[in-house]
């Protein structure tokens, strides 16, 4: 026997069952149940930890995240917290004085909404940072940026460049969604991404995260990619199970994809490719969510469509005969029904794929019944990040309306009506900590505790959902829900424990509770020096 946990609070979320210890040998749960009938199984060869009465569950497991982005966020400047545009600029000044070798600076992080006057930043902003450097400056969502005028010059990109998708304006400097590709730098090498990868996941397991399904492709060939994260997890190097959501903007390039995928020996248990993952539209902040209706505070747009509908049926189309899961990131109300238009017709042409497909909708916020009942009637997954509700809950009704934003964020509906739901982070767009997304699921408040009573109050989840959307709920979305997210017999002995019983303490307090340990394949990962003793 390689591990015992005992005298604390072990939920298995098998059910309600709580017991207070577990056993793991040989990477997988070998018993769960009271510490006299647990502790009778160690050997001369067992770790024994006294958990002194703190939580455990399955190791969460996020849904939707960028792993690649949020390792490479974290050398950019940062933006995040800004409070205004002289704020960036005072950073950007600051960053190239710290950094004096640099040849372009990137930034990540601003929100005009934290503004007092909520006025995007503009290239002649940017221009008082600096004239020589390139400056391409991240929105936090990463579905706008703005650039100044050296950027502009050093990308060659003139008042008729032809954006590949989305949009710019060359005067302001601003740029929407694809034509954020006009703005490339060169690729990362194998290196680069090695290493990036293994500062990002590190950091992960320190808040519990033991799986993760990440949306990596775009900074490198995703065969480079791909090969990297299989040379990390072939070394023992990768401490995280990664599911790769494979994303791609082009038919040609997923067709490409699905001739050359069984080339990649990418399957292992650290690492799998998983669905082929889409951009619907944009993002809500940004005004390029795309919506049914124009937008309450902009009646000028209703968003962006990154596709046709006959494009999105083509790629949806593709996908269902080739028997591949597609994630398809759709925030607005509009992209939401293209996405479904195009799933209902890919299902009805290959109803007789052999095993179940299972697609699903990214973020899935924006919406009506209607919609919800449809996205329940094609068995689909709802990939959700309740950590939004921290910014959205403020911004939302201003965007699409009171009517609207009522029937949105609805997770509790979802659940209700026998939606999967999977709980996720999209970090770098907010940070990966799962403990104040299940808060944020919980309460239905920001990070402040407001509004008091909690923004629609009815569509919270109970702490047992929000725990079971993180580990079983996300388990499924890769196939894995009977040997993940449970601590039961025959399960992958990932686990958390946690300082505090979230269960049981004043919802309140669960955005305050911390990681104290982390156990992946049976092995303690981290372990904050907290008094838990072998």
């Amino acid at each position: 026997m390689n591990l015992i946990l005992f005298n604390g609070i072990v939920r298995t979320m098998q059910g309600e069952e709580v017991v207070s210890a577990v056993a793991a040998d040989k990477g997988v749960i070998v018993a769960a149940g009271g510490d006299e009938e647990i502790l009778a199984l160690r050997t001369g060869i067992t770790n024994v930890v006294d958990l002194g009465g703190k939580l455990v569950i399955p190791g969460f497991n996020d849904s939707h995240l960028h792993i690649l982005n949020y390792g490479l966020s974290k050398r950019m400047l940062d933006l995040n917290g800004s409070e205004s545009i002289m704020d960036i600029i005072s950073r950007g000044r600051n960053y190239i004085n710290m950094n004096p070798g640099a040849k372009a600076v990137l930034g990540w992080g601003w929100n005009q909404d934290s503004f007092a006057d909520h006025t995007l930043p503009s290239k002649q902003e940017l221009d008082k940072i600096s004239r020589k450097l390139p400056l391409v400056f991240y929105r936090v969502c990463g579905h706008c940026a703005v650039v100044n005028s050296q950027a502009l010059e050093f990308f060659s990109i003139s008042k008729n460049t032809p954006p590949p998708g989305g949009s710019f304006d060359w005067e302001t400097g601003i740029f929407y969604e694809a034509a954020l590709d006009l703005l490339k730098f060169p690729a990362l090498d194998i290196l680069e991404i090695k290493e990036i990868l293994k500062e990002a996941t590190a950091d992960m397991v320190k808040k519990g995260i033991t799986s993760a399904q990440s949306d990596d492709f775009g900074f490198a060939h995703y065969q480079d990619i791909i090969n990297a994260y299989t040379e990390l997890a072939g070394k023992g190097e990768l401490p995280v199970r990664i599911y790769q959501q494979c994303f791609f903007d082009k038919i040609a390039d997923i067709g490409k994809f699905f001739q050359s995928v069984g080339d990649f020996t990418a399957s292992s248990p650290y690492y799998e490719l998983g669905p082929v993952k889409l951009l619907a539209d944009g993002s809500l902040g940004a005004r390029t969510a795309f919506l049914s209706i124009p937008y309450s505070d902009d009646s000028s747009t209703k968003g962006i469509a990154c596709f046709t509908q006959e494009e999105l049926n083509e790629i949806i189309f593709l996908c269902q005969m080739k028997g591949h899961d597609a994630a398809i990131h759709c925030i607005g109300d509009g992209a939401l029904a293209m996405a479904l238009e195009s799933l209902e017709k890919a299902q009805a042409a290959f109803a007789d794929v052999g095993e179940k497909l299972r697609h699903g909708i990214v973020h899935c916020q924006i919406s009506d019944k209607p919609l919800l009942e449809k996205l329940k009637s094609l068995d689909l997954i709802a990939y959700i990040q309740p950590i939004f509700l921290d910014y959205d809950i403020h911004i939302a009704e201003k965007r699409v309306g009171r009517e609207l934003a009522q029937t949105s964020y609805n997770f509790k509906t979802l659940l209700d009506l026998g939606v999967n739901l999977a709980l996720g982070s999209d970090c770098p767009v907010e940070p990966f900590d799962p403990l104040p997304n299940i808060y944020c699921a919980v309460t239905r408040k920001d990070l402040q505790g407001l509004p008091e009573g909690g923004f629609q109050a009815k569509e919270a989840l109970s702490v047992h959902e929000a725990v079971y959307c993180y580990t079983t709920g996300s388990a499924y979305c890769s196939h894995q829900e009977n040997i993940k997210g449970k601590l039961v017999k025959g399960f992958l002995a990932d686990m958390v424990v946690i300082d505090k019983d979230i269960f049981s303490i004043d919802p309140e307090e669960i955005k305050n509770a911390c990681v104290k340990m982390t156990i992946i394949n049976g092995n303690i990962v981290y372990a904050e020096n907290s008094g838990l003793s072998p």
